[in-house]
């Protein structure tokens, strides 16, 4: 495990959340239960919690094949809830291995279609809208509701169609049906693939909370690299 990795992606993470929200408590609070929570709590944190999807992004990314097989194996059956978690986890450890960002659309859909019908009808609308000329349009067709599948295919359509541009990308976030989560997750996947760097106008973290997210990213590579 790259400290560098990790320490970026929980920068991306935070820079993200930063620019939706006056505070990054809750983020902090999501980071910190993150590795320590099973996953018999999920079905009671709302769909657009930070909580809950920054957790199974740190999930897969700290993931190795071993513990990969065993999320991607809980896939069969499963409502779309669930199917659009592990999708993230499995997203999560296509950027610790550092995999093309352009690859992930089918290499999600290859891992997890076809167990449920809502999440396989939900991301295959990227597939129609990728070409469109309108942001608002294309999110609007993917979905209008905080449905976790309708979440994460907004969440692969803004890295998708983000540029490599941080003005794109919080432009289209922002028409996202939850923009707090897609901003911070899009972020930083960008941002740990080094997609781009943050200027200096977007960076809403002070000194204070760079040391202290990285004291904290190192703490998560530290404990995974024990576990493994």
């Amino acid at each position: 495990m790259q400290k560098v990795a990790i320490r970026r992606l929980f920068i991306g993470l935070f820079t993200g959340y930063a620019l939706c929200n006056e505070s990054t408590t809750p983020l902090y609070e999501a980071c910190l239960r993150a590795m320590s929570d099973n996953d018999e709590g999920d079905t009671s944190v709302p769909v657009d919690d930070i909580c809950l999807w920054v957790k199974w992004l740190i999930k897969g990314f700290l993931s190795d094949e071993r513990t990969l097989y065993s999320i991607t194996n809980t896939l069969q059956d499963a409502d779309s809830r669930r199917t659009s978690l592990v999708a993230l986890a499995y997203i999560g450890y296509l950027v610790s291995q550092d995999r093309p960002l352009d690859s992930y659309f089918t290499a999600v859909w290859e891992q997890c279609a076809g167990h449920n019908f809502t999440f396989d009808q939900t991301w295959r609308k990227i597939g129609h809208v990728l070409g469109w000329g309108s942001v608002r349009h294309s999110l609007q067709h993917i979905g209008t509701d905080t449905q976790p599948s309708v979440i994460i295919t907004q969440m692969m359509f803004c890295i998708l169609r983000s540029d490599d541009n941080l003005d794109s990308l919080l432009t289209t976030a922002k028409h996202s049906v939850a923009p707090s989560v897609v901003a911070s997750l899009t972020l930083g996947i960008l941002y740990t693939k080094q997609a781009f760097e943050i200027p200096d106008q977007f960076t809403r973290l002070s000194e204070k909370d760079i040391s202290y997210i990285t004291h904290l990213a190192d703490k998560f590579s530290s404990d995974s690299e024990k576990s493994l």
